[in-house]
């Protein structure tokens, strides 16, 4: 695949061993990419989400981090950390912060991992972390367009739907994201959800060319947009099976 060409690998848990393998294995996928660019990304938030484990440094999840007494300054210094290791690493994109803003409680899937209820909390928080993760060499990536904080669904099983309004969705779930693009992050990756409010088909967002369009010509984000996990169960096992072959490589 590198050889034909193919632009970006992301590394799971099954993928590493240990810092230093992971290191190697960068580098040997880079060389093989001789020289077209190679982007390496990996799932690194801290908390429950850090695909490579010690000697690297144990970031505290997001909500922790909004409890110090310079909640901003943790923000910071957990991006500058983040950064540099990776760096080291030749890992090329961090799929963080999560900016999805923590109002249901029954949330499966996000909890501890966003920063705060508060989507001004949120936003500042997350660009404090994308100005510092970026700040050493590695981009950003900011999650869960157009926000999976309130649903009671794990997208990773099960295709959740965000009931709320586009006047909410402006109030709440879009601030941080809007901050994020102020912040000159570098990606937004869009989720596993069906928001109707956009007014598109009732299909995941990821593959949903109104949510798209929303992020690409509303909001006015000119970075790379990635799609959630392709091999998360919500987005085949509950759409008609074929189409999404289609729609995924439009």
């Amino acid at each position: 695949m590198i050889e034909r060409g193919v632009g970006g690998i992301v590394l799971f848990g099954r993928n590493v061993e240990n810092p230093e393998q992971v290191k190697k294995l960068c580098n040997a996928l880079k060389k093989k990419a001789k020289n077209r660019p190679l982007l390496i990304c990996v799932d690194q938030e801290g908390g429950r989400v850090a695909r490579i484990g010690p000697p690297l440094s144990s970031i505290p999840p997001a909500r922790e981090l909004s409890k110090s007494q310079d909640a901003m300054a943790a923000a910071s210094t957990a991006g500058q950390v983040l950064g540099r290791e990776l760096r080291e690493l030749n890992i090329d994109m961090n799929f963080a912060p999560v900016m999805d803003v923590d109002t249901n409680p029954a949330n499966p899937v996000i909890g501890d991992r966003s920063f705060s209820h508060d989507p001004s909390v949120v936003s500042e928080m997350g660009s404090h972390f994308i100005h510092a993760l970026q700040g050493k060499g590695v981009a950003a990536c900011a999650k869960h367009f157009p926000g999976h904080g309130d649903t009671h669904l794990d997208s990773h099983l099960s295709l959740p739907t965000v009931h709320h309004s586009m006047e909410r969705l402006e109030q709440i779930e879009l601030e941080p994201f809007a901050a994020a693009i102020t912040a000159d992050v570098a990606a937004v990756m869009v989720a596993h959800i069906v928001a109707p409010a956009f007014g598109g088909e009732p299909v995941p967002a990821s593959i949903d060319k109104e949510v798209i369009g929303y992020l690409r010509h509303t909001m006015g984000f000119q970075g790379v947009i990635a799609t959630d996990d392709m091999e998360m169960g919500c987005s085949f096992a509950e759409m008609t099976v074929g189409w999404p072959r289609t729609v995924f490589f439009r």
